[in-house]
């Protein structure tokens, strides 16, 4: 009796929870009521379908992912999507309890349950939790067509298998180009990560995701045994039931340059107010000619004095805001730190602009030169010699090329993070041994004493320009 009393508590904390979703299941049948094998069978929310009411269609967001329509293809709202097996039966598992259409075949043109090919024709079903509904049968209609190929079906995954969060996937967008028209789609469901072209000819077309949260890298993108990072996608008839497989990584894959330090001030901002968000600029093709949308990639609060600090961020065309709609002004990013930004804030909160500061000094050049072997990845950081003054700038160095904004001032510089076997030789600007303090002028690196400064002279007829900084290294295989 003791040890019955004992165990008691533990019996009761390990009996099973209460299952969270419900589970629908059925016969799928053809237009002459034959069992119709591999066919897709999905639910959307009522809430959601009300957009798209009346129409022969799964109801797409809106506004769509890109916020318009005509692009050959919006993003259905789905909850949960099965396949029927050679024998026409099909299982919805994981539905969240609510109310939801059923519905079979291709995405742009499905069969609802029972058998009708528009939303009003359609029978909702009562989704509870814990409860299994079976003989929730459909008979594709005559016009629908029964042929799943008429889509372009994909799974978006992590590599280590971590999970998709629910507040992300809006974040992911995946685009199917070819010369005549351009798809984009977003993942639909949480726990399968799938998302869909719909309507695709039969063709070939270039696969690419859009810019991805930074942290976030592309691994690969396959169709089949095709990389599709190398190769166009072919798709057609005889391309079967093929996913694209999409495998993201939080590890910066080799060869994936590391990214840019974006800098700057905030005019106006105060403390406590909601973060900024940092959008790329995305060129798309629609129906009726060339746009640009935002996909946003970090978002960020500023310190109480407006100065941010954004790592990371890979080249292309960005804009800083807080709201979805709110466009400041575009601004670049390369190879090189972007330091001196200026993001004004209106009275409503609302961004003014972007605009480089004009009283920043101009970017002085570096390059990178290595006796024996390859560039390496290491950091060079740059130091103002003054007690009190601004915090040393910090340049992550990856290919031959790199720069830094300076303002006036005297500085010294290091390098560090160096692969084991590499060693500095030199940095110089010109004649000037920049390891000992050097002078920053309007016109560039200078003599620290004379404030001359420090210039390169060419082959006539070129003319003599600033000297930049070179950094010299001494590769493993050069050492003695």
């Amino acid at each position: 009796m003791t040890i019955f009393l004992y165990l008691l508590p533990l019996l009761l904390v390990q009996q099973p929870k209460q299952p969270e979703f419900g589970t629908l299941s059925g016969l799928l049948r053809d237009s002459n009521g034959r069992p119709a094998a591999g066919i897709r069978v999905f639910v959307t929310p009522v809430e959601a379908a009300i957009v798209g009411r009346g129409r022969a269609a799964v109801p797409v967001r809106a506004p769509d992912p890109i916020g318009r329509s005509g692009r050959g293809g919006g993003t259905a709202i789905l909850s949960s999507i099965s396949q029927t097996d050679n024998q026409g039966r099909y299982q919805l598992a994981d539905v969240l309890p609510g109310r939801y259409y059923i519905a079979a075949g291709s995405l742009a043109s499905p069969t609802y349950y029972p058998s009708g090919t528009a939303l009003n024709q359609g029978r909702i079903v009562n989704v509870v939790a814990g409860e299994t509904i079976t003989n929730l049968d459909i008979t594709l209609a005559a016009s629908a067509p029964s042929n799943p190929q008429r889509d372009l079906w994909g799974r978006l995954a992590f590599e280590d298998g971590s999970e998709l969060q629910v507040g992300t996937l809006q974040q992911f967008a995946f685009i199917l180009s070819s010369g005549k028209v351009q798809h984009i789609a977003q993942p639909f469901t949480v726990q399968q990560g799938l998302f869909a072209f719909q309507s695709i000819e039969p063709g070939e077309y270039v696969v690419s995701v859009a810019p991805l949260r930074l942290g976030t890298y592309l691994k690969s993108i396959t169709f089949g045994n095709v990389d599709l990072t190398r190769n166009p996608l072919t798709f057609g008839a005889d391309t079967g039931d093929t996913q694209i497989q999409v495998f993201l990584t939080k590890t910066r894959p080799a060869g994936t340059p590391r990214g840019v330090k974006v800098k700057g001030h905030i005019i106006g901002w105060r403390t406590g107010s909601p973060p900024l968000e940092l959008n790329a600029v995305l060129t798309t093709v629609a129906n009726r000619g060339h746009s640009e949308d935002l996909f946003g990639v970090a978002s960020f609060t500023p310190q109480e004095d407006g100065l941010f600090e954004i790592d990371s961020v890979p080249p292309g065309q960005y804009v800083i805001s807080r709201y979805e709609n709110d466009r400041s002004m575009a601004f670049n990013v390369a190879g090189n730190d972007v330091t001196n930004l200026e993001l004004e804030l209106g009275r409503d909160n609302r961004s003014t602009g972007v605009a480089l500061n004009r009283n920043a000094i101009r970017s002085i050049r570096g390059t990178v030169e290595v006796d024996g072997g390859a560039i390496p990845e290491f950091t060079v950081t740059i130091a103002t010699i003054r007690a009190g003054a601004a915090a040393p700038q910090t340049v992550a160095v990856s290919g031959r090329e790199f720069s830094v904004q300076l303002p006036e001032g005297e500085y010294r510089i290091s390098i560090s993070g160096l692969p084991r076997g590499y060693s500095l030789e030199t940095v110089t600007a010109g004649p000037l041994d920049l390891t000992e303090p050097f002078l920053v002028s309007k016109s560039g690196i200078a003599d620290r004493f004379t404030g001359a400064p420090i210039v390169v002279r060419s082959a006539a007829p070129a003319p003599a320009v600033s000297a930049g900084i070179t950094v010299r290294l001494k590769a493993p295989s050069s050492q003695k």
